[in-house]
């Protein structure tokens, strides 16, 4: 139904996270693809349902093989495996060499996550450079940038959001990662980039976070950094929401003057 994209600037502060805990919360089905060109950590991080390592060949790579041939509705759903927190993943590759050999098949991946017809996709990719696959960026319905309320993190995200701007014509949506207030200073800090959506914050909870890796407990459930992917989900849900409204074609009657939506 819908592709949402998180990236960043330089450094990645929180990406993979960030991803993971949205994907974990997300309204309704997901499916969490990484497509960081640097290479993926989930195989490291989780574990396959019952507690067994994760295939590393049975992701990303293999939807790539696939979709040589033809990309279906069941494409993406073939190629996942289900973590043992319930959450299905498509593992990334181990590093940019692997990465640098599917140059030619992210459109075929891209072409797959919009096949999918019972959930979302939400695709970490990392550090935005030359080497995220763009066909995967051109495909979003939506980009998220990570930042942090720090020098660095928001000079990197300056950066990238002049990048989308120019090179895609894309506007992204922020996701402030810090404190309460951390929101407040981003803005500020970028009052020059003109008009700026920003959603969040989401907390920084290293316990959580490594947590995450696990089983879903009622205690992971109740911290505050699930309390705030929670809020930020809904909120990024409705920004899809709209977008798929405002795409919906319009019919004009020309003998009543009626406009109607078709779909």
């Amino acid at each position: 139904m819908s592709l949402l994209v998180v990236a960043a600037g330089k450094g990645s502060p929180g990406v993979t996270t960030s991803a993971l805990v949205l994907a974990a919360v997300w309204p309704r089905r997901c499916v969490l693809a990484e497509c960081d060109a640097a290479g993926g950590d989930l195989v490291f991080r989780l574990r396959a349902d019952g507690g067994s390592a994760l295939a590393v060949d049975r992701g990303v790579v293999s939807l790539a093989t696939a979709a040589r041939a033809a990309v279906t509705a069941e494409s993406v759903t073939e190629h996942v495996q289900v973590s043992d927190g319930g959450l299905p993943v498509l593992v990334g590759t181990l590093g940019e060499l692997q990465s640098s050999a599917l140059a030619s098949t992210w459109s075929g991946i891209a072409q797959a996550f919009g096949s999918v017809r019972d959930g979302d996709v939400v695709a970490d990719c990392g550090r935005l450079s030359v080497s995220t696959p763009r066909p995967v960026l051109d495909a979003a319905d939506l980009v998220v940038l990570a930042c942090r309320a720090t020098v660095e993190s928001v000079a990197h995200t300056k950066q990238a959001i002049e990048w989308l701007r120019r090179e895609l014509q894309v506007d992204p949506a922020l996701l402030v990662i810090g404190a309460v207030d951390a929101p407040t200073r981003v803005r500020q800090a970028l009052r020059g980039c003109g008009e700026l959506d920003i959603v969040g914050p989401l907390p920084v909870d290293a316990p959580a976070a490594a947590a995450l890796a696990g089983q879903w407990t009622r205690r992971l459930d109740r911290t505050a950094l699930v309390a705030a992917a929670r809020a930020t989900a809904q909120s990024l849900d409705a920004r899809l929401a709209e977008r798929r409204r405002a795409d919906v074609p319009v019919a004009v009657d020309p003998d009543s003057e009626v406009v109607a939506h078709v779909g």
